[in-house]
């Protein structure tokens, strides 16, 4: 392909001039090179999909579509075996029918390419909030602190900045319902965090050996119930339902039904693979876990409050908890106004954070 600059616009007279001259190369009843020049043609241009003006994109999705067809009416011909699946499969692969792991590996690997305001919004608050968080973490390390009380305090919200750190790179990656289960779990480690602070004779039953009595007593339901919280936690059951339970609602969130029926008459129903990319997911998604940071906070300083300093906790609380309250009021409740949802509870939940205590 030599010759050919990226990126300039690609015409349609440029592809056929391309095809032609390949063509007259060729020494006449060679079939097989004959098909290798017009892929190699067509593989430049899918390549430089973008670079190609209207015309030319218009004869190479003519072009694609017509091998795709082609290919599928030789496949259905060919005997049945693991040859006729394989190739199957890789047909399918051509049509953005078949789960690639191998990409969606490489999207984990890279940045996500963030395109609303609200995901770009909630990246900056989060970020922010979680050097907040470790920055509190680093002051009450440069002191001394002795006892299992505070051992298992320190312990437990380094492992809540580990859950938020991949709850950040699951949520950037449309993953709701993984990022929900590590939501969970640091909202689980915050309940006993706080439990060792009221409650510190429980902290020696959690270093203990003794795991039969550990799961009767510190189960996150038993934690809850010895912090004077109800047994049943709406939020964390909510949490535990799209997260980590395999519930039907947590299933709901990755499949839908396509309007079309198949050609047998049955109803199709899909199922995303690789994360779920639905707005408000993400949405309810990226709240609550600004909303968590929030919650780690407020127990880091009641925790900890002596090792730091107070100007500085009081402007990070307040913005923390402005700035979660504005992503909701901004992002979360308009979409749920404009889905024509009862927006009632929302509100209610809202106006309950806007009175937690940040002292």
């Amino acid at each position: 392909m030599k010759g050919w600059r990226k990126q300039a616009v690609i015409t349609k007279e440029e592809l056929q001039k391309r095809l032609r001259e390949s063509l007259l190369s060729i020494e006449q009843g060679d079939l097989q090179l004959v098909n290798k020049k017009i892929m190699d043609v067509l593989k430049f241009a899918v390549e430089n999909y973008d670079n190609l003006a209207s015309d030319a994109k218009k004869l190479t999705d003519r072009l694609t579509e017509t091998c795709q067809d082609f290919a599928a009416e030789v496949l259905e011909k060919l005997p049945e075996g693991k040859e006729k699946r394989m190739l199957k499969r890789l047909h399918a692969g051509s049509l953005g029918e078949r789960f690639l792991v191998e990409a969606a590996i490489k999207t984990l690997e890279g940045r996500p390419e963030l395109k609303k305001d609200s995901s770009k919004e909630f990246r900056r608050i989060f970020i922010a909030r979680l050097q907040n968080l470790t920055d509190f973490m680093y002051d009450v390390h440069q002191n001394t602190v002795s006892g299992a009380i505070a051992f298992g305090q320190i312990s437990l919200f380094g492992m809540c900045i580990d859950e938020l750190l991949v709850t950040l790179h699951l949520t950037q990656h449309s993953y709701i319902n993984q990022a929900y289960s590590h939501i969970r779990t640091a909202l689980e480690h915050l309940d006993k965090i706080e439990l060792f602070r009221i409650k510190p004779k429980w902290v020696e039953l959690w270093c203990s050996n003794d795991r039969k009595r550990m799961r009767e007593e510190l189960s996150p339901a038993k934690v809850r119930k010895k912090l004077g919280k109800p047994k049943y936690d709406p939020l964390y059951s909510f949490f535990s339902e799209l997260g980590p339970h395999g519930t039907f609602k947590a299933v709901q969130t990755k499949t839908f039904r396509k309007a079309k029926l198949s050609l047998k008459g049955n109803p199709q129903i899909l199922q995303w693979l690789g994360g779920c990319p639905v707005e408000h997911h993400v949405l309810f998604l990226e709240g609550y876990a600004l909303y968590t940071i929030h919650l780690l906070l407020i127990q880091l300083v009641k925790c900890f409050e002596q090792f730091l300093n107070q100007e500085e906790i009081d402007e990070v609380l307040t913005e923390s908890r402005n700035d979660t309250l504005e992503y909701f009021k901004r992002y979360v409740l308009p979409w749920a106004k404009r889905s024509n949802l009862n927006v009632t509870d929302l509100e209610n939940l809202l106006k309950s954070w806007s009175g937690v205590k940040t002292e």
